[in-house]
């Protein structure tokens, strides 16, 4: 996923980005209006908040002029280390830690959506794995696994955890590369016994009754997406990167709670901006967004212990520290104002 980042860890040129120079003023907004532009991979509802807080003016009421640009990961993130990307909203990766144990300056400085109890997106098994009977780990053991990053995403803390529960090694699964589109067909046609599906595709296994969730997708209290920040935020201008991540709290805190698809001011302008129906939004469960931002205890270290069952993902030795991969000076701003 982030695999051009690593050749951009060092060396890199002057950023290009943002402003630069802004202050915070006393009433929490910058002194001078200044332009960001962070990437997303789409217009899709865990990707919706960076999104809806320029729609709802969010980020215009901190004074800030954000441009989002829809860019693959593999262009966003050479972008991002060289500063000519202020942010991006993605989710943890292999490719990511391995390019911050290189020197890349890249930190996370923001969890994004959870997924909520009620969402059907999570860990699926086929009926014909199952053939009837109650599912076991031991089951996906010999069987192939699809997930969208493979074995490089933050999915497979849960997935593991769920092998370990049977006595399974990862290396007993074949996992591969599927998008989830592709993933639903693969499942009921027989080709992979499990995958990693997300909302609304679960729609379609279930009514057919062609396979069954066994897992959520992520940890209870796991953050499904994240925030990025590039050393034109993290050190050239670390104002405009707490007014803008105090601007996406404000946008959790008085949009996204509750159940917002399905209320209908709300699912209308969100409808208008990702370009999709609102029926077909309707098919999802409203995710969770913090009020308080945080990361889960140990995440940093819990995603190493995963990719480290698999020998040849990351490519360096020494384990990260939390304060390698993410700056908690954005958030705590933010939870304060």
């Amino acid at each position: 996923m982030v695999a051009g980042l690593a050749m951009f860890a060092v060396g890199c040129g002057s950023p290009e980005a943002s402003g630069g120079g802004a202050t915070i003023g006393d009433d929490g907004k910058l002194t001078e209006r200044t332009e960001l532009t962070i990437a997303i991979p789409g217009k899709q509802l865990p990707i919706l908040a960076p999104i809806m807080a320029k729609a709802w003016k969010k980020f215009d009421e901190r004074n800030l002029d954000v441009t989002i640009e829809t860019l693959a990961s593999d262009e966003a993130f050479p972008l991002l280390a060289t500063g000519k990307l202020d942010g991006i909203w993605t989710g943890p990766s292999v490719g990511l830690f391995n390019a911050v144990a290189g020197g890349a300056d890249v930190r996370m400085v923001s969890p994004g959506n959870y997924l909520s109890e009620e969402s059907g997106g999570g860990i699926w098994v086929s009926s014909a794995l199952l053939n009837g009977r109650e599912f076991e780990p031991s089951m996906l053991r010999g069987k192939k696994f699809a997930s969208s990053q493979g074995n490089t995403g933050t999915s497979m803390v849960a997935f593991s955890q769920l092998l370990e529960s049977g006595g399974v090694g990862v290396d007993e699964v074949e996992i591969v590369t599927m998008s989830a589109s592709d993933a639903v067909p693969a499942l009921e046609n027989g080709s992979i016994s499990g995958a990693i599906v997300q909302e609304p595709l679960d729609v379609a296994l279930e009514k057919n009754n062609s396979a069954v969730r066994v897992s959520p997708q992520f940890p209870d209290g796991w953050n499904n997406t994240t925030l990025l920040f590039g050393p034109s935020l993290l050190r050239d201008n670390p104002d405009a990167g707490k007014v803008f991540v105090a601007a996406l709290r404000s946008t959790f805190v008085d949009k996204l709670q509750g159940d917002y698809l399905a209320d209908p001011e709300r699912v209308a302008d969100i409808a208008e901006q990702l370009e999709q129906p609102v029926e077909t939004l309707q098919q999802s469960t409203s995710d969770l967004y913090p009020t308080e931002l945080s990361f889960p205890d140990e995440y940093v270290a819990t995603h190493e212990q995963v990719w480290r069952q698999w020998p040849d993902l990351l490519t360096y030795d020494e384990p990260l520290t939390t304060e390698q991969v993410i700056d908690t000076q954005f958030m705590d701003w933010a939870n304060e104002h």
